[in-house]
């Protein structure tokens, strides 16, 4: 059911530029149907453009509505059939969380499985939400995929989304022969403030356990307020006011507040990959950033410092694209061809 042609998709997948900065090498996807820089995919477009009819209709922040998104649309596309298994999985001795598996008729159970964090700020997202997206990460890596439904802020502030998030890796570690899973190796995807959630697991699990990491437009250092937006996002002149707004909505979230409470500072490593020590302790890693998202920035300057210590992080951005396209499968190419690359992170580690 999706709204564009294969074509595009391939063309994501082909047609890539290379391109060196500060050191580091990025894998650049420039819009597949179209020859002109610094604009928006025209389908991101439509969607940006209904996002902010919807905001000026808005009184103000919402958690209500932060969290219930029928606005949120998108299409499954897969090809073959994915089993969707339910399972409360015991945290700790004080609680338990709902964790989502994924398992596809391609299912191949010598890979890694899959753990995939979902963003939302902290604040919000569900399988509602993402259920689309597993069903094809299922279909294209072959992983079974486990979703954990961690606890949400600002209810279970900082630590508990952490705690969930770790207990879920340990739980799949010791459970995946019953899973059907014949290695112990992991994979970690997470999107946005899933990405933070991933590093907080590396840094509190000592970089133990985790195969390979990719992070979909992640949260790095939790100090989004800070990020400085001016001519950092060249976009051609009539969608200036589209970027820009999304760019500022990002800028004045509250979500970093409402997660963190004031119970650790911004610079611990626990929630800043960046202020790690030995960068060399990082798995195999790979960041996806887009063009016109504010978190590129905090992500763009960790991978620099990264390669400054000799740890190489692999970046790939989709041009044309702003933050949260992955919500978009079916409906944006990007959201069908970010599967695919990252089915290919996983063989190549496995290689």
């Amino acid at each position: 059911m999706k709204k564009y042609p294969d074509e595009l998709v391939t063309k994501l997948h082909t047609n890539v530029e290379q391109i060196k900065k500060n050191g580091v090498t990025y894998i650049f996807k420039p819009v597949p149907d179209s020859e002109a820089r610094n604009i928006l995919d025209p389908r991101i477009k439509e969607v940006i453009k209904k996002k902010a009819a919807a905001k000026s209709k808005s009184r103000g922040y919402s958690l209500y509505h932060t969290r219930n998104r029928p606005d949120k649309v998108n299409y499954d596309i897969t090809h073959e059939d994915v089993a969707q298994e339910e399972k409360l999985i015991k945290i700790g001795n004080e609680r338990y969380i709902d964790v989502f598996i994924f398992k596809s008729a391609n299912f191949d159970n010598t890979l890694p499985i899959l753990i995939y964090l979902h963003g939302g700020g902290f604040t919000a997202g569900n399988i509602d939400l993402y259920r689309n997206e597993m069903r094809y990460l299922a279909e294209t890596t072959q992983c079974l995929v486990i979703f954990p439904e961690y606890r949400l802020a600002p209810e279970n502030p900082y630590p508990a989304a952490i705690d969930d998030c770790l207990e879920t890796l340990q739980w799949v570690k010791k459970n995946h022969v019953q899973l059907g899973v014949g290695t112990e190796k992991v994979v970690m995807i997470g999107d946005s403030a899933g990405g933070n959630l991933i590093n907080s697991v590396l840094v509190k699990n000592e970089f133990k356990d985790i195969k390979l990491i990719v992070e979909l437009y992640p949260v790095i250092d939790n100090q989004i307020s800070k990020l400085e937006i001016a001519d950092k996002f060249p976009i051609v002149s009539e969608e200036r006011d589209l970027v820009y707004s999304r760019l500022n909505k990002m800028k004045n979230s509250q979500d970093e507040s409402l997660y963190l409470m004031d119970k650790v500072k911004t610079a611990d490593p626990i929630v800043n990959l960046g202020e790690i020590s030995d960068f060399n302790q990082i798995p195999a890693m790979t960041i996806i950033s887009s063009q016109y998202d504010l978190l590129k920035l905090g992500s763009d300057a960790f991978i620099k410092k990264a390669a400054e210590q000799g740890k190489k992080i692999n970046s790939i951005r989709y041009l044309g694209c702003d933050h949260g396209f992955f919500d978009l499968i079916g409906i944006a190419p990007q959201a069908e061809e970010v599967c695919l690359e990252i089915a290919d992170e996983i063989h190549k580690v496995m290689e």
